[in-house]
């Protein structure tokens, strides 16, 4: 089906919806049971309607952002790269002051930073580079919309042309914040193994900057 076509059966459907909500009160019990049922079902289309709305705005987000770092050639946003690399290689911190809910939205958080280090190279770096923590931690987005956006970010597949500053930031990263951390080693060998290399230029000072 087109994108307009089902764009326009959403908008009739919504409309005949809302009419049918007017009468609905003047519905003996057993149509009301019996509709019940069908509320259910729309329930679950919308939200799942909702869930890719949410999806695709956030990779739009982290398709321009990737678009501007390759043609500017720089990084906007270099405080969002920094706290991203961090938590994702490192994961949250932990305290026993924690209470069950925090611990919950802990361990969750957990398990999205380890999702999203499975992506390829290209992909951590988009995600880390476009989207603040509060976005995608687990009380900042649905599992839905997390699960919809690491599946397109990692279907796009292609080896990115990144301007020389990402590198640089990258080793620069790992020399000063994470030295020892394996999986962050790991994440720096495949992402050498899977882009051209390029010349190095000097960037320490941006790791200092937004």
């Amino acid at each position: 089906m087109a994108s307009s076509e089902a764009l326009s059966r959403l908008h009739n459907l919504a409309s005949e919806t809302e009419h049918l909500a007017v009468h609905m009160g003047q519905a003996d019990d057993a149509l009301l049971i019996g509709l019940s049922v069908d509320h259910k079902k729309f329930k679950k289309a919308a939200t799942k309607i909702r869930h890719q709305i949410d999806g695709k705005r956030h990779l739009s987000r982290v398709e321009s952002t990737r678009a501007t770092i390759i043609a500017e050639k720089t990084i906007r946003k270099m405080s969002t790269l920094k706290k991203n690399l961090s938590l994702i290689f490192q994961g949250p911190t932990a305290s026993a002051l924690d209470n069950a809910r925090n611990r919950t939205r802990m361990k969750q958080t957990t398990l999205r930073c380890a999702r999203i280090r499975s992506l390829r190279p290209d992909s951590v770096i988009s995600w880390a580079a476009a989207l603040p923590i509060t976005d995608w931690k687990s009380d900042g987005m649905s599992n839905e919309v997390f699960d919809f956006l690491t599946s397109r970010i990692e279907a796009a597949g292609e080896v990115q042309p990144w301007p020389p500053v990402v590198r640089e930031i990258l080793r620069i990263f790992q020399l000063e914040v994470m030295p020892h951390s394996e999986e962050y080693n790991k994440f720096i060998d495949n992402f050498e193994h899977r882009t051209p290399r390029v010349q190095r230029i000097e960037v320490s000072s941006l790791l200092r900057t937004d």
